[in-house]
């Protein structure tokens, strides 16, 4: 489980530092995937520290299992929205003919 979080963590910080070097960077997603980013790191802690808690093996990893999956439908959800702004800069700055 540990893996998937830290996979997660690195590419968002990967695809931050990409966007941070690009000439125009879209701030706006930027700091969207800053607080993903956070969120992530809070979540891993939080079920580091769950996981201590709960002495049943199988409720910990069902209860890790649960987080992560929210997750990734979290990240489904972000993904569609930088779709749609991405869109809608082409789309600002497509010049009209006619």
């Amino acid at each position: 489980m540990k893996n998937s979080f830290a996979t997660l963590h690195r590419n968002l910080d990967t695809r931050i530092k990409e966007l941070e070097k690009e000439l125009h960077p879209n701030q706006r997603l930027i700091k969207d995937l800053k607080k993903r980013k956070l969120k992530l790191k809070d979540d891993m802690d939080s079920i580091v520290n769950d996981m201590a808690k709960i002495s049943d093996k199988r409720k910990a990893k069902k209860h890790a299992n649960r987080l992560m999956s929210a997750l990734k439908e979290e990240g489904k959800k972000t993904r569609k929205r930088v779709k749609r702004r991405k869109y809608a800069q082409v789309r600002d700055k497509t010049p009209l003919s006619g």
